[in-house]
């Protein structure tokens, strides 16, 4: 319903100005209004309800200076913000009525709880504003502009999610990094030692929560009384830093709820010096934040080289920034140099950086420079929804120096399926070493532990010894034939695509952006990848490459302008990265 009244918005605002921003804004306002409203906390407070008519009119004036009290009472630098600016009256009555009543339910009485939200709600609120980007297209005729309530102008939606490597962080994988990364630190934390955490990408703010939680309840067994959310934030022991300003926004708010739950919370803690907007792998960023941390969490952006912004500037000060790398590569990078002596990293990370020959660095500096404890690898599963992302995470701690003694062994952890309940448990549970554990959920082992910068061989005990007698007798296949490497794209979201329809020469395609369009049947051929691969198993391709090639040469522009129109429209809608 939020993004049906952000459509409304822009459709009817007089000005598009800064109106996106300003809904955020509003929207993140009203939240914790209703949140306060809904504990009880503040008694003098009015309730949104009293500058909204049954008729739908809104009190405007009234609505100010609830916005003005709530400034003095509820506190924060949230409310010191006017977002009302541009918003038509009709959409805030309609935002302010569905933040009270569940829209399209058939029973009457019913009323939203505010005193239950959840962070993962707001999580997902993110993701659907990261996902799209609302732009205004050409206006409508004088006659329409005339007419009562119509439209000033319509909105078209333009998908961004997967161009910005942006995704929303199942809670299962937040809450076991976070909670496996404390755990490490346990016995240092007390009183008066609370470690400091860190998300150099934060997104929603689902790992900052997650710390904050985890933190004040280990910290309430020294004192059950003592205001602990406060003390984090005064003493800057949870930092979260995102280059987009709705991402900070959507961190501060999830925070804020969380600390609404604490005894006497009011006025809420401002939050403007530990939730920043900036580019953590700029310089000017760490004029405003410590230095050095304990705890590194975070799901960073994966975007591919020639994605990458200044790229040059990146390169003279990156290791991992060199050639063909994906971004996600440079936060760890940048999580292992601004840890402390053993401070834990915990990080989702593409799985191809266990492997691939782009990652031999960033394999390297986590090899040499901490102690990795534990690699889960989700192989092909689908963890963030509707993406083909292969993912997995890594957990490692920074070497008190570089001639501390290494570990010998890695625990490794082969996830099979991740639709169980409390998945989260699972992971936690097979941390522990020593003990080979094998179920339909997850498979997790001791390996050999990985060295320098060769592609990680992670394999049990039991698959070592079968592999070692195979080596000692068979013939390896590069003494009988070439190994070439597969077909690369440099685009995969435009070439690789799925087949929604077909009639024999057209086909409807959805690529990797979730754009659809119609191209030739001709030009597409049916793609695997080595993750479709598995043992005596027969393969039935789901996707398609666009090959514009004929006799495996290159067609031209004009050849395929000619021939190809449909195709040649596709990809001409693409240009700009293509020409990359």
């Amino acid at each position: 319903r939020l993004d049906y009244w952000r459509d409304e918005t822009l459709r009817y605002s007089k000005s598009v100005k800064n109106v996106d921003e300003n809904l955020q804004t509003l929207f993140a306002q009203l939240f914790v209004l209703r949140s306060v409203e809904d504990r009880r906390l503040a008694q003098n407070l009015a309730s949104l309800r009293t500058i909204y008519s049954s008729s739908g009119d809104v009190d405007l004036q009234g609505l100010r200076s609830l916005l003005q009290q709530a400034k003095n009472i509820i506190g924060s630098e949230l409310f010191e913000v006017d977002a009302l600016q541009h918003i038509p009256e009709n959409v805030l009555g309609g935002i302010i009525n569905d933040l009270y009543v569940p829209h399209n339910i058939p029973y009457p009485g019913l009323r939203y709880n505010f005193a239950w939200i959840d962070a993962d709600v707001l999580g997902l609120a993110y993701e659907k504003y990261l996902a799209t980007v609302l732009a205004p297209v050409a206006p409508p005729s004088q006659l329409q502009l005339s007419l009562f309530q119509q439209p000033i102008r319509e909105v078209e939606r333009i998908s961004v999610r997967k161009s910005g490597g942006v995704y929303y962080t199942p809670t299962y994988i937040v809450q076991y990094l976070t909670e496996s990364c404390l755990n490490c630190l346990s016995d240092q934390i007390r009183s008066d030692t609370i470690p400091r955490v860190v998300d150099f990408a934060c997104g929603s703010g689902s790992f900052l929560v997650a710390a904050t939680n985890s933190l004040i309840q280990r910290l309430r067994t020294y004192d059950a009384h003592r205001n602990w959310a406060r003390e984090l934030v005064n003493g800057k022991h949870i930092i979260g830093v995102d280059v987009d300003e709705r991402a900070v926004t959507m961190a501060r708010l999830a925070l804020w709820l969380r600390f609404a739950e604490e005894p006497h919370p009011l006025p809420l803690p401002r939050l403007e010096e530990i939730v920043i907007q900036g580019d953590s792998l700029s310089q000017e960023v760490w004029e405003l934040i410590p230095d050095k941390y304990d705890v590194v969490l975070g799901n960073p952006p994966f975007l591919a080289t020639n994605r990458t912004p200044n790229r040059e500037e990146l390169s003279s000060r990156f290791r991992s920034a060199q050639g063909k790398y994906d971004y996600s590569y440079l936060f760890v990078e940048l999580a292992v140099s601004h840890l402390n002596p053993h401070g834990v990293l915990g990080m989702v990370v593409p799985n191809r950086l266990f492997r691939n020959r782009d990652a031999s660095t960033i394999r390297e500096i986590l090899t040499l420079e901490t102690n990795l404890l534990t690699v889960v690898d989700f192989g092909s599963n689908e963890v963030f929804e509707g993406t083909s992302a292969y993912i997995g995470t890594i957990i490692a701690q920074r070497h008190n120096s570089r001639f501390e003694n290494q570990a010998d062994s890695v625990r490794v952890i082969n996830v099979q399926d991740v639709s169980p309940q409390f998945l989260s448990f699972f992971l936690l549970n097979a941390n522990f070493r020593g003990e080979e554990i094998r179920s339909k959920t997850l498979v997790a082992y001791d390996s050999s532990y990985p060295r320098g910068s060769s592609p990680w061989l992670l394999i049990s005990p039991s698959a070592r010894r079968i592999r070692t007698r195979l080596e000692n007798n068979s013939e390896p296949l590069d003494e009988v034939a070439g190994i070439y490497q597969g077909i690369r794209t440099g685009a995969n979201d435009i070439f690789i695509v799925r087949i929604e329809s077909e009639d024999g020469v057209l086909a409807k395609i959805i690529n990797g952006l979730g754009d659809f369009d119609i191209i030739e049947m001709s030009l597409l051929h049916p793609v695997v990848f080595g993750t479709d691969l598995q043992r005596y198993g027969v393969i039935t391709p789901t996707r398609f490459l666009v090959y514009p090639y004929r006799n495996n040469t290159v067609l031209q522009e004009t050849e395929i302008q000619t021939a190809y129109p449909q195709t040649y429209g596709y990809l001409s809608r693409y240009r700009d990265l293509l020409a990359d």
